[in-house]
């Protein structure tokens, strides 16, 4: 082997860090080691610190639920609602000294009394066209009518049309949930939006109610069907509680103007209650979702950047001291990085401890409040 080439390999032994040769030193002090790797992690440390960031603000829980109970002051009503009032030719028999009609419209203007004034309010007449009589009945059937349409501008033209309106024919019920439908909104919220049918009977015109009134609930507009029977005939019932279970509703039965009036209040209230505890769960059940998100993110972020910069910091000490040939230095630094990364690995372990206590105190706050608005639902909601 020529000279030129031996200086080559013995070269190239030297940058890769060979052992040193007979005589050359292979100690190094404390203070040098020291100097050394704060040499060190000055050109080539990673800030480790970076990777413990700020935890993430955590959601609480929503504003507690309050509920309105049976003797209470009047309950808000939903965002928008839509009466539909039967006015077939049986609801001008008289009950208590009064038309059945006129008890239904005191009962509907002292429900729209007590409601807020920014409820969107619509109303519908159904079977005050052609008459009772067989001929008539097409006409009669077809005579479903939007008398109001949902606003809030005029209350006291509600009071006017509703005035109007005088019973005459048959009972076309499916086709009245239909009309209500097409006066709301597509919505998220089951309860929003509320049709209250007043009927003292049940469908004459051949239309399937309870299948108008599944339907409407389970459209985008996700609207209750509340049913109020007024005097009804034992033979009715059936059918009129089938319809407010298939819209998701509440059936309620009268029989004299006193408990029509009754009645339209605590529906009403049952109506707001189940509103609020359906806000009440859904927003718990987001806020969770949210805050199991976040901590989980902040934690895999964590992780994740002290798992990289470790690694790239420890692999570099034998690059950057492998030129110099002086193994005790390198050996040193190296047993400081990682007592270095020990010490991290702690302080990141007690940050994923933090994090992960703090969600579930959160979450856990998130949930008692849930579980009090719901024993307090159960409470005032209907035995």
């Amino acid at each position: 082997m020529n000279r030129s080439l031996s200086l080559a390999f013995g070269f190239a032994a030297f940058l890769a860090g060979a052992a040193p040769s007979a005589g050359q030193n292979t100690t190094a002090t404390d203070a040098e080691i020291e100097a050394a790797y704060t040499n060190y992690l000055a050109k080539r440390g990673s800030n480790l610190d970076a990777c413990l960031a700020a935890l993430p603000a955590l959601r609480g829980p929503s504003e507690e639920a309050r509920f309105a109970v049976a003797d209470g002051a009047p309950a808000p009503q939903p965002k928008r609602l839509v009466i539909a009032i039967d006015a077939s030719g049986s609801m001008a028999a008289r009950l208590g000294g009064q038309s059945k009609m006129d008890a239904a419209r005191k009962a509907v203007l002292s429900f729209l009394a007590e409601s807020p004034k920014d409820v969107e309010v619509g109303l519908i007449a159904f079977g005050h066209t052609g008459s009772n009589k067989e001929r008539d009945k097409a006409q009669s059937c077809r005579g479903v009518e939007t008398i109001y349409k949902i606003g809030t501008e005029n209350r006291q033209a509600v009071h006017a049309a509703l005035a109007a309106v005088k019973p005459t024919g048959w009972t076309p019920l499916a086709a009245a949930i239909e009309m209500a439908g097409t006066l709301f909104k597509a919505s998220d919220v089951p309860g929003e939006q509320v049709v209250y049918v007043v009927s003292d009977g049940e469908e004459t015109c051949g239309g399937d109610p309870v299948a108008a009134a599944r339907q409407l609930r389970e459209s985008p507009v996700r609207a209750v069907v509340n049913i109020i029977g007024f005097d009804l005939a034992a033979a009715d019932r059936a059918q009129l509680e089938a319809v407010a279970e298939g819209g998701g509703g509440a059936f309620s039965e009268a029989r004299d103007p006193n408990e029509l009036r009754s009645i339209t209040t605590e529906i009403a209230r049952n109506t707001r209650n189940i509103r609020q505890i359906v806000a009440q769960q859904a927003g718990a059940a987001s806020a969770t979702v949210a805050n199991n998100a976040a901590i989980a993110q902040a934690v895999v972020k964590a992780r994740s950047c002290f798992a990289s910069r470790s690694v790239q910091e420890a692999a570099a000490v034998t690059r950057h001291f492998g030129f110099n040939g002086l193994p005790a230095i390198r050996e040193g630094v190296g047993r400081l990085i990682k007592a270095r990364h020990a010490d991290y690995q702690g302080r990141l372990d007690a940050y994923v401890a933090d994090a992960e206590s703090r969600r579930d105190a959160a979450n856990s706050t998130i949930g008692q409040v849930r579980e009090a608005a719901e024993k307090a639902f159960q409470e005032v909601a209907p035995k």
